[in-house]
């Protein structure tokens, strides 16, 4: 999965932004018709975290295709940037974490392995 086609994963968590001073956009006559009315700077967004693994893919070690792709979609799809943030809640993202988890509870389920279990395996071949 090498490929660019493929959408690598990044992680970002976001919150309403935090104004250090009052904000306010200007538009021009058309572009408020297009828009529908004035700014809403309610809906701001800044990110306060985020992850990028860079080229890996962290689905491909799922074992299951189909899980994979699942998972993929959960949190590629449903949390793709153009979704609205109430979209993309903490709420949202906890219900996808426990999807994940839940998918990923069995060892054999992916070729992941924590700390735990490396140092487990390592120790076995001694």
């Amino acid at each position: 999965m090498g490929s660019d086609a493929v959408a690598r994963f990044k992680l970002s968590v976001w919150r309403p932004a935090q104004h250090g001073r009052p904000l306010d956009y200007a538009f021009t006559e058309a572009a408020r018709t297009i828009a529908g009315g004035a700014f809403d700077k309610a809906r701001l967004q800044e990110e306060i975290y985020h992850w990028h693994p860079g080229q890996e893919d962290v689905w491909e070690c799922i074992n299951d295709p189909m899980l994979s792709s699942e998972l993929r979609d959960l949190f590629m799809e449903s949390f793709a940037p153009h979704r609205p943030p109430e979209d993309r809640s903490m709420t949202k993202f906890g219900e996808a974490i426990a999807r994940l988890g839940a998918a990923l509870a069995d060892d054999q389920a992916s070729t992941w392995a924590d700390t735990t279990q490396m140092v487990a395996s390592a120790l076995s071949h001694f």
